[in-house]
């Protein structure tokens, strides 16, 4: 195993186990105490983990981070709206990136069965719910699979992304701001979005206002680069003002 993707088995693991020793990783992926060591180093520096006698612990920026499984229940009637209004955006004949989260994934389940569309995703939930439309054409970034997103990621999840360009790009973020753009708590998952920010025309944001004005570990794009963002209507008129100022178009979804 590349050591690239054993990292990102390790961070698997710290995310399912909440620790792990040096002893118990070297044994599990048959590499030297002194090679987990070197991983350790490397994720430690990365801000994914940190180093406690023997072993290590998932980083306290990190530890936020919840399960796919947990995000897909959360704020789902705001994700359902704001799914319906990224719809409206989609036209017949469009190729679109869709990345991993939890909202896009609400916008993959609306899509008509007799849409013609392309759609480009390192999503797993997202091939499965677009798998029975015959007229949606699914292409995969294949890559290491990371099982608390249930996304591909890492070198070949990224070489083979960066083959592709589209018209449109849906993506979430855990953080959106003017300061900081748009920011997401894992280097992995950030690495993929910024390769469709950078590789589509539009970038659409599909962002609850739970993310407004918010901050997490890896700036993946600046504010400016996404074209519209779709909230609630929950979103604080000052932080869509401020959005809009910046040059951003702000879609409220429900907004009557």
């Amino acid at each position: 195993m590349l050591g690239s993707a054993r990292r990102l088995a390790i961070i698997d693991i710290l995310e399912q186990r909440g620790f792990v020793t040096v002893d118990e990783l070297a044994r599990e992926f048959s590499v030297s105490k002194e090679t987990i060591r070197r991983d350790f180093r490397a994720l430690r520096r990365q801000g994914l983990l940190e180093k406690v006698y023997g072993g290590a612990t998932v980083s306290a920026k990190t530890a936020k981070e919840y399960t796919f499984a947990d995000r897909e229940t959360r704020r789902l009637a705001e994700k359902q709206a704001i799914a319906k209004a990224a719809l409206e955006l989609i036209r017949p004949g469009d190729a679109v990136m869709m990345d991993a989260s939890s909202t896009v994934l609400q916008l993959a389940k609306i899509i008509p069965p007799d849409m013609e569309i392309s759609v480009i995703t390192n999503a797993l939930p997202v091939i499965e719910e677009l798998a029975s439309r015959p007229n949606v054409a699914i292409t995969s970034t294949g890559g290491s699979l990371r099982r608390t997103s249930y996304s591909f990621v890492g070198p070949a999840a990224e070489g083979n992304l960066a083959r592709f360009r589209a018209n449109k790009a849906f993506i979430s973020a855990k953080g959106v701001s003017v300061e900081h753009g748009l920011t997401d708590a894992n280097p992995y998952e950030g690495r993929i979005k910024e390769l469709m920010v950078n590789n589509a025309s539009e970038v659409i944001l599909l962002a609850d206002s739970s993310k407004l004005d918010r901050l997490a570990l890896v700036q993946f794009a600046p504010i400016e680069r996404a074209n519209v963002v779709i909230t609630d209507n929950a979103a604080p008129a000052e932080v869509v003002s401020k959005l809009e100022r910046s040059g951003v178009r702000v879609v409220i979804a429900g907004k009557v």
